[in-house]
């Protein structure tokens, strides 16, 4: 029993160990450095055409996470049977609190797995805008006679890792990591697998969300250093 409760534990020392990442706006400036120090010019400012690039951007991540949301609502309805036997074989054990840390270990782990689903799909969609008006200028900038070659490859990278990284979150929204109940007595090292499995799942998105916010601020210091360069030949 005690290894099943210190697996628990375990689990939410995992949960507030990713919380940090999920934030990733705050925590990492997504939402500050870049917003702010290179998307100063307000949208109205911009050419119609790069409205429409924006707004084309806007509409595709729309779509990205209404994919996003039917795989979860797929995924959910197939897992039906499968909660209903978690459910039949969690009465069938013999020991009560294996019970309860099971009831809790299944609630937390629902709970919290829709939560950073959704807030990754969230990020993406922030970048991915943020990317297309570093582009717009970056246009902007090659228009005017500049060198964009490191801005352009930085942007590129930063579109593939974002492609990379919801093709991770639309794979992690198909599965839904409900526990399956074998051998009581063998139920610690059973949890212990399936906590292993989903923490290596988990990581990998964060990790590619994370990356893909490092490649879009990449490319805002890219075209910053440009332009401030620029400034200081003129002078």
């Amino acid at each position: 029993m005690e290894s099943l409760a210190s697996l628990f534990v375990t689990l939410i020392v995992a949960v507030n160990a990713f919380a940090p990442a999920a934030n990733l706006p705050n925590k990492l400036g997504v939402d500050t450095s870049v917003r702010a120090a290179v998307l100063a010019d307000e949208d109205e400012l911009l050419p119609q055409e790069a409205l429409n690039r924006i707004q084309e951007a806007e509409r595709l991540r729309q779509e990205a996470g209404q994919n996003l949301q039917e795989r979860r609502e797929t995924a959910l309805e197939n897992s039906l049977q499968n909660r209903e036997e978690f459910q039949a074989r969690l009465q069938g054990l013999r020991d009560e609190k294996k019970r309860k840390v099971l009831e809790n270990l299944d609630r937390r782990m629902t709970s919290v797995f829709s939560k950073w689903v959704s807030h990754w799909s969230d990020i993406l969609s922030r970048l991915i805008k943020i990317l297309a008006k570093l582009e717009v200028r970056a246009e902007r900038a090659a228009e005017s006679g500049l060198d964009t070659t490191a801005v352009d490859e930085a942007i590129a990278n930063a579109e593939a890792t974002i492609a990379d990284a919801q093709a991770a979150l639309d794979g992690l929204a198909d599965n839904d990591y409900v526990f399956e109940i074998g051998d009581e007595n063998n139920l610690g090292q059973d949890v212990k697998a399936f906590l292993a499995q989903f923490k290596e799942d988990m990581s990998q998105v964060r990790d590619l969300v994370k990356q893909a916010r490092d490649e879009v601020h990449t490319a805002f210091q890219e075209l910053r250093n440009l332009i401030s360069q620029n400034e200081n030949e003129e002078e």
